[in-house]
């Protein structure tokens, strides 16, 4: 269960973690489908996807609730592990995509609120 905090009045993620496995090759998931949003801008820290095996291949991206790309990582093998800060407002949708196998994989999202100087 991914860890919360309440802000604002509403229920907003800290970290998100899936064990999804695609079917023909893709899988998707929208934050709303299970959390209430937060309005306010938020930083992705973490982007962690794993395969079971070392091999297996895969596309992974981000999108927004408009369907602009956020971030894109093509032809992964075995693991995508990224800790660029990503700021992102509202709604997102986490997509595999082109997986060479259909096999668990391990997704993890880590978020945070940005902070200004």
């Amino acid at each position: 269960m991914p860890s919360r905090y309440e802000a604002e009045g509403r229920v907003c993620p800290t970290q998100i973690y899936k064990t999804p496995t695609p079917s023909s090759g893709s899988w998707s998931y929208t934050l709303s489908d299970e959390f209430n949003l937060c309005t306010k801008e938020r930083m992705i820290h973490q982007i962690l996807v794993r395969t079971t095996t070392a091999t297996t291949t895969f596309d992974f991206k981000v999108t927004d609730s408009n369907g602009v790309l956020i971030r894109q990582f093509l032809a992964c093998t075995g693991v995508c592990n990224d800790v660029t800060p990503t700021p992102v407002t509202g709604d997102f949708t986490l997509d595999i995509e082109n997986a060479s196998v259909d096999e668990p994989f391990s997704v993890l999202i880590k978020i945070r609120d940005a902070y200004y100087a």
